[in-house]
């Protein structure tokens, strides 16, 4: 998730992947605009890419006007997830640093702009 970004700054980022300090490789993540009111309303946009994160890598998110964005630290989590039907368990990234700053059962990443 990107939030305090408008629609208009960026519709893509680029995203670079790192192993112990080594380039890997970059590659374009789409984001798409916020559309429902409260989005809208709360900067709320997200993004995705058809590239798997390797949770050993280092992945540096390189936002317009921002100082990239450092994610690193990941961990997969089980959860246990429920509906209205059924329950049961699902596994997620909930464990992960940005800049240093360490998240826990926080879901996905959310890049807060600076």
């Amino acid at each position: 998730m990107f939030k305090g970004f408008d629609n208009s700054e960026f519709d893509s980022i680029v995203v670079q992947e790192y192993n112990n300090a080594v380039l890997l490789d970059s590659f374009k993540m789409h984001v798409r605009p916020a559309e429902n009111p409260l989005d809208v309303e709360n900067k709320m946009r997200s993004g995705s890419t058809d590239r798997f994160f390797n949770v050993n890598y280092q992945y540096h998110f390189l936002i317009p006007g921002q100082k990239p964005f450092i994610l690193a630290n990941m961990k997969m989590v089980m959860w246990s997830q429920f509906t209205m039907f059924s329950e049961g368990y699902g596994c997620v990234m909930g464990d992960y640093t940005i800049d240093g700053i360490h998240f826990e059962h926080d879901g996905n990443p959310t890049f807060k702009k600076r």
